[in-house]
């Protein structure tokens, strides 16, 4: 089982711990404002936002795999469905 734990470590940056079986892995997720204002998220959880992408990206990945830092702008020029999976993710939150 996989699972994920967000410390906040400044404005829209987020160190993220990432538990696989034995393995941990710890990453710097970075969350642009100016990309979540192009998506229509303004007002999105920038902690929910990292969250969910690190959830995306292990759907894909194995935890070892993820770039550190993880940046959202460049999950978004790298996987096509981002944007309408993280809009459905974060819509899920409620």
């Amino acid at each position: 089982m996989t699972s994920i734990r967000t410390t906040p470590l400044g404005p829209g940056h987020f160190g993220v711990e990432i538990h696989e079986g034995d393995l941990v892995v710890n990453r710097e997720v970075v969350v642009d404002g100016n990309l979540l204002d192009e998506m229509m998220l303004i007002d999105a959880d920038p902690r929910a936002v990292a969250e969910e992408t690190v959830e995306f990206l292990l759907q894909r990945h194995v935890a070892a795999e993820l770039p550190d830092p993880v940046s959202i702008r460049n999950v978004d020029r790298m996987e096509p469905d981002y944007r309408d999976e993280l809009t459905t993710r974060l819509a899920s939150r409620g």
